[in-house]
């Protein structure tokens, strides 16, 4: 990955919309690379956290429109938004209407590129290999149903970013997300009869998320729908019992199940076209180094 002490030839106004644990790291490291970086967050009290990364903060909540209204956010070359569905937002609007209330204002102050960061959880269950066309953002519903139900918002907030941004959107697809204060020993040490111990895994560290959103603000002409997986795909069995190890909590145990069935969520496209190189690629690596 290209060193992220380097300065981008040209200093943009960035917006982020949602500065929590994708969102901060993120604006640190463009606040560093010399860009404006403004970003909103739902507690007050995280406000003296983003002014130490140097992240101009504004307090809101989307019901569906930001709330308090806050013009100064979205006059930015560039919107990043990492707004997740579920509980956190539950006591607002659906989640949908929160993504169309955004691209709204991103297009009525002259937004001129979003970054849209998706999920895997958007891909239906299946086996083996699976690329970013399992699952067309212009038709997301004629794929078959994913697994849960928050999916289906974050499909229906896919199609409304790139019908809102049509050449001029990027929807990243992050896969299970770990790193420094998400570490999976947290939730997998002491568990008992774990599903599917062969299945594959897919999962992607903080620092590339970082690195892959720096990567897309710098490559100006890219556009389209990315995952942004860890290329090696270690079993549910290797990656858990490595967590629980590093995290120092009693080993899980898994369920008598030899089937190696599950769908492998394929970065090719990212690596590709970006030159993209992942700082763990190996999802397994950086427990060690955490500990």
């Amino acid at each position: 990955m290209t060193d992220t002490s380097s300065k981008h030839s040209v200093s943009l106004s960035i917006s982020i919309i949602g500065c929590g644990w994708v969102g901060l790291p993120t604006g640190r490291v463009l606040v560093q690379e010399g860009h404006h970086v403004q970003g909103s967050t739902t507690r007050s009290s995280r406000q003296a956290e983003l002014a130490d990364a140097g992240i101009e903060s504004y307090v809101m909540a989307f019901r569906p429109e930001p709330t308090p209204a806050a013009p100064a956010l979205f006059e930015s070359d560039v919107l990043i938004c990492t707004l997740p569905p579920g509980r956190s937002n539950a006591d607002e609007a659906p989640y949908p209407d929160q993504i169309a209330m955004l691209m709204a204002q991103a297009q009525a102050h002259g937004v001129a590129r979003v970054i849209y960061t998706s999920s895997t959880g958007v891909y239906p269950p299946t086996n083996g290999a699976v690329t970013e066309e399992a699952v067309d953002p212009h038709t997301p519903h004629t794929a078959p149903a994913p697994r849960r139900s928050t999916a289906d918002a974050v499909r229906d907030a896919e199609q409304i970013v790139v019908t809102a941004y049509p050449e001029r959107a990027v929807i990243l697809r992050l896969g299970g997300l770990f790193g420094p204060e998400r570490h999976p020993g947290r939730f997998i040490a002491g568990r008992t009869d774990v599903k599917r111990p062969e299945g594959p895994v897919n999962m992607v560290h903080q620092q590339d998320v970082v690195g892959v959103i720096r990567a897309i603000i710098e490559q100006e002409a890219v556009q389209g729908v990315f995952n942004v997986v860890a290329p090696k795909h270690p079993t549910r069995r290797a990656f858990y019992e490595a967590a629980a190890r590093d995290y120092g909590g009693d080993p899980p145990t898994f369920a008598d199940d030899s089937n190696a069935d599950g769908k492998r969520v394929v970065s090719a496209k990212l690596m590709n076209t970006l030159g993209y190189v992942f700082t763990y690629p190996d999802p397994i690596a950086p427990f060690r180094q955490e500990a």
